[in-house]
């Protein structure tokens, strides 16, 4: 994601300050500042814009019953057929 300017994530808050929030996915962590911040262990949807080296939520959507475990497979499958 270094290159992009926007992107959208889906993943599990597990840490929450202030002014930010850390989503984990598959693919690891990555920090999100904003000032809606949602519950530990929430699962969410997350449109964000780069600004420096920082990323702004957008929009944060709650994904509470999403099967982070699912999406993973199905990821891995649509990879395959690209």
């Amino acid at each position: 994601i270094k290159d992009e300017e926007k992107i959208v994530v889906i993943g599990k808050v597990v840490e929450k300050g202030e002014t930010h929030f850390v989503v984990e996915d598959s693919s690891g962590k990555l920090r999100i500042l904003s000032l809606d911040i949602p519950e530990i262990d929430k699962i969410v949807r997350v449109f964000c814009k780069r600004e420096g080296n920082e990323w702004i939520a957008e929009i944060i959507q709650d994904m509470e019953g999403l099967d982070l475990n699912i999406l993973n497979e199905v990821e891995e499958l649509y990879n395959k057929v690209e």
